[in-house]
């Protein structure tokens, strides 16, 4: 785990996530990725699906979000499952873009997704949820106790907990920790045993961990295919180094799962109470 400062983690959170409208994401990742969704995570809809699934049915269940980015997966989950789903992000440039997002969807489906301006590890949840969940945010988090204590206090009694998150590989090392920091924040990168305990030690139970590193190297390709699709128009807006920047950034990322520096798990838990 990267050692360093909240106000630093905050900064380099704004930094990198703040601007996410740019052409690149526009062509590359929200359309060549993840066919119109403003999904910020790797996994997408395929990784939102797994999660739906091992909730056991999440259709019109009440929803927490953590991390929530501009809220792109709690408005897929009230679209397609009627899911009443509340976004908590910290980030004020993802809060405004989430609020404005929702804005446009139709009545019914809007009144599903709140968005919630705050800090997920000093939230206090009002209420009890049937299912929390976290997408390619765990990493950037300083405090993963603090964020099961969360999670574990906003569900009523035998809700799930469902985390999706890249984590440390078997083959980890030193230069992947600090390349997955300078480029994206990622701070705490944990194993699948790592993850297994910290749910045990947060009091959860009927723990399920699963390597779904093919989703992310298969996403990674598509990712790489869409840029270069997509290059000539990346080019003319945002520049050759924009381009290549981009381009050897996804072939690290693509290398670090593929060789098994990086993984990508799904972790799921039950709240302690009656299943």
């Amino acid at each position: 785990m990267i050692e360093t400062c909240h106000d630093e983690i905050i900064r380099k959170n704004r930094e990198i996530y703040s601007e996410t409208s740019s052409i690149v994401w526009q062509v590359a990742v929200y359309g060549g990725l993840h066919g119109g969704w403003e999904f910020l995570n790797l996994g997408g809809s395929r990784a939102l699906e797994i999660i739906a699934q091992s909730t056991g049915g999440i259709k019109g269940k009440r929803v927490l979000e953590l991390c929530a980015g501009q809220a792109a997966p709690a408005r897929y989950l009230a679209h397609k499952y009627g899911c009443r789903v509340t976004a908590v992000e910290m980030n004020p440039g993802q809060v405004a873009n989430a609020r404005a997002r929702v804005a446009e969807l139709d009545e019914e489906t809007a009144a599903l997704v709140e968005i919630v301006e705050a800090d997920v590890l000093s939230y206090e949840p009002s209420g009890a949820f049937d299912v929390v969940f976290s997408m390619d945010s765990a990493m950037l988090i300083p405090d993963l106790p603090r964020l099961l204590e969360v999670s574990r206090r906003a569900l009523r009694a035998g809700g799930r907990m469902e985390l999706i998150t890249i984590g440390a590989g078997p083959f980890m090392d030193e230069k992947t920790r600090a390349f997955a920091w300078d480029i994206d924040g990622m701070l705490s990168l944990l194993t699948m045993g790592e993850w297994t305990r910290l749910f045990e030690d947060a009091g959860f139970s009927a723990i399920h961990a699963e390597d779904i590193t093919a989703l992310a190297i298969e996403n990674s390709k598509k990712l790489d295919a869409a840029l270069l699709e997509n290059r000539e128009e990346i080019e003319r807006a945002e520049g050759r180094d924009t381009f290549l920047g981009w381009m050897n950034v996804g072939a690290a990322y693509l290398a670090a799962f593929s060789r098994g520096s990086l993984s990508y798990l799904h972790v799921s838990a039950s709240a302690p109470g009656i299943m």
